[in-house]
């Protein structure tokens, strides 16, 4: 009896251990072939199909409609997304409201706060503070049928939405991210109330990790006198924060008080060796900012190991003595390709190497194309070199360099500095020939801002020739960010106005690949700097992880490269030509959802609302600005102090696409 039990136990552990090894049918909820078909339904844009799912009985499948309708953004679901405000769900809810957020305009905003008081789930309370924050015109006067909401300059007796949010219950989590958020909307619109920091101080005191973030860069974002009044408690307050993502907030905080105290410990932290470098990045930048940054701060701070860091030092500089000079070129002699580029720029617009031509050897001496690329931009400064850039632009065959040395040409004729032995026109016409969409793309948007001021007739008709020529030549919708940009140079110079071409989505979602995948795809990534590990998440983003899983799955980012690093910002790679401009023949649907941006969120890079290929950028922080813009795939789960190390031109060398893990974090795959 004692073995027949052991042994039973034995096998009952054996069949747990397979069963949570093994692939099951169902990893997300996209084995429900009516969540499919509404998804369907989405990607043809048809909001009749998907409106019909608001009576659903199943409060998932509501939800889900609701959702994509923030993605959708048809105006004419509102009034029934206002009637999903009083679903009995709070996910329903909470998504209607998003939707609302993405969709309503100014009008909305006192049918918004109506709700808002009435709501008791922190979650929608959230979204509804938010929705009203995004859609907030100070312009605009704002009618419901009870009242006028005014024109929101601030006036105590008038702003209805400022008495809400000093008013609201603010002990959840949720409604402390709220208030955060809102006031970093309300402040990009110019709408400072004093009561709104002065609430967050008070909510400060009983915030978790996540709404002490989004409260402190809701104060941030604050301007006026109320700082002034309040300098003493911040300044003790950075001294004894820890939390980086927070002293980034009290950075530029400190940097408003603009005093010599504030900017004495700015100075401080922009030149210490703090090991997360977006600390130094964050003060020099806003010293700069002030007029306070010098030149001796910067030499004493090319030392850090971050080239970021470095970069952001010598960026801040303009007039320098030739000893500096010579001090800077010391200390980074051994530093990378794109930190020697600046320091070329800083020898030419300072007289050391006025003509470029040291700089100009030094871009013939570099042995990749990224690094090529880094001193044609600073030659973008030396109009003696405007013949050597033509030859370039015309002659290599690389789309990193070429489109480098456009952008070169542009800075030297804006700056009317022109030597060229051609005229820029010919020059430019010549290259749009080529079919190198970054070329194009850069000489559009050149051209197209204020082009009669540059060119002669005669210049802008024979621009025109080499335009129309260029137009056939691209293919839609893949190029359609370059394809516009000659679209609108057309119209800017002549009479005769072409549409430009409309965002469309032709990718079809693999919905069996789809409902084959986890909830939550786990990779690990091999790059020049290090590994980092990732999540993508399925049910929030089917179509968008689907594709991008299915392109790791084929090799398609081996040998990629990160082709833009904005420091403090984000760290963009997976583009095929490796500028920036490459994408595959067919974009996919937006898919925007209620996941926010925050430090290490994974997002794909966009032409516009609709575009989305295979570029994915990595944020650095948080950046409620790009929020309900770009599709948000996934997170770094690990590694980021390596993504906090990427530069331009470092590469991804593999991604692990075994570890794919569900909601429980269980292997179920192995490819």
């Amino acid at each position: 009896m004692i073995k027949w039990t052991i042994l039973n136990l034995f096998s009952l552990l054996l069949l747990s251990i397979t069963s949570c090894s093994s692939e099951t049918k169902e990893f997300n909820s996209f084995g429900d072939p009516q969540k499919q078909e509404l998804y369907k339904a989405a990607d043809a844009r048809d909001s009749k199909k998907v409106k019909s799912f608001f009576t659903s009985e199943k409060k998932e499948l509501r939800a889900a409609a609701a959702l994509l309708c923030g993605s959708l953004q048809d105006s004419t679901l509102l009034p029934d997304l206002y009637l999903l405000l009083q679903d009995e769900d709070d996910g329903v809810r909470a998504n209607a409201a998003f939707s609302i957020g993405q969709t309503g305009t100014s009008n909305d905003v006192a049918y918004l706060i109506s709700w808002g008081r009435k709501e008791k789930a922190p979650a929608v309370l959230k979204e509804l503070i938010i929705a009203a924050a995004k859609l907030f015109d100070p312009k605009i006067n704002i009618t419901s049928k009870e009242k006028t909401v005014g024109a929101f300059i601030y006036d105590e007796s008038e702003n209805e939405f400022v008495e809400f949010l000093s008013n609201v219950e603010i002990n959840s989590e949720e409604v402390q991210i709220g208030l955060g958020y809102a006031m970093t909307y309300l402040h990009r619109n110019k709408i400072y109330a004093p009561e709104l920091p002065r609430r967050a101080q008070f909510a400060l005191q009983t915030a978790s990790r996540a709404a002490k973030i989004a409260l402190a860069n809701g104060i941030a974002s604050f301007n006026g006198d109320w700082f002034a009044s309040h300098g003493a408690y911040f300044m003790q307050w950075i001294k004894t924060e820890r939390d980086p993502d927070v002293r980034i907030s009290l950075i530029t905080i400190i940097s408003k008080l603009n005093n010599n105290e504030g900017n004495d410990l700015l100075a401080a932290i922009s030149k210490a060796n703090n090991s997360d470098y977006r600390l130094n990045v964050q003060a020099i930048r806003l010293l700069a900012k002030n007029g306070k940054y010098k030149s001796s701060l910067a030499i004493e701070t090319l030392s850090h190991s971050n080239d970021l860091v470095v970069l952001e030092a010598l960026e801040s500089l303009g007039k320098i003595s030739a000893s500096e000079l010579e001090s800077i070129a010391a200390a980074t002699v051994s530093r990378s390709a794109q930190i020697k580029a600046i320091v070329s720029k800083l020898n030419i617009t300072n007289g050391a190497d006025a003509s470029g031509e040291e700089c100009l050897a030094n871009y013939y001496a570099a042995t990749n194309e990224y690094d090529k690329s880094f001193f044609l931009l600073a030659l973008g400064q030396a109009p003696d070199r405007t013949d050597q850039l033509i030859d370039i632009l015309l002659k290599e065959k690389s789309q990193v360099i070429t489109y480098a040395a456009a952008q070169a040409l542009v800075s030297i004729h804006s700056k009317d500095q022109w030597k060229g032995t051609v005229q820029f026109s010919e020059v430019i016409a010549s290259a749009l020939s080529l079919g190198n969409t970054g070329v194009m793309e850069t000489f559009g948007v050149y051209l197209s801002d204020a082009t009669e001021k540059k060119f002669h007739d005669e210049e802008m008709l024979k621009l025109d020739g080499a335009i129309s020529a260029a137009l056939k030549g691209l293919t839609l919708p893949r190029d359609i960010e370059s394809y516009n940009a000659l679209v609108r140079a057309h119209n800017a110079m002549l009479p005769n106005k072409i549409d430009e071409a409309k965002p469309t989505s032709t990718y079809q979602p693999n919905w069996d690949f789809i409902a084959s995948l986890p909830n939550i795809v786990t990779m690990k990534w091999t790059t020049t700097k290090g590994k980092f590990t990732t999540e993508f998440y399925v049910n929030e983003a089917p179509t968008s992880v689907g594709l991008i899983t299915k392109l790791v799955e084929d090799d398609f980012y081996n040998d990629k490269y990160f082709h833009r690093i904005v420091a403090n910002f984000v760290s963009q790679g997976g583009c095929p030509i490796g500028n920036g401009m490459g994408g595959l023949d067919q974009p996919m649907r937006s898919e925007f959802t209620t996941l926010r941006y925050e430090r290490g969120s994974i997002g794909l890079a966009s032409a516009g609302k609709d575009t989305e290929s295979c570029q994915f950028f990595i944020t650095h922080s948080l950046m409620p600005s790009l929020d309900g813009r770009y599709t948000i795939i996934g997170k770094v789960i690990e590694g980021m102090e390596v993504v906090d190390q990427l530069t331009i031109g470092d590469r991804i060398t593999s991604i692990d696409k075994r570890q794919m893990t569900n909601d429980k974090g269980q292997m179920t795959r192995d490819k």
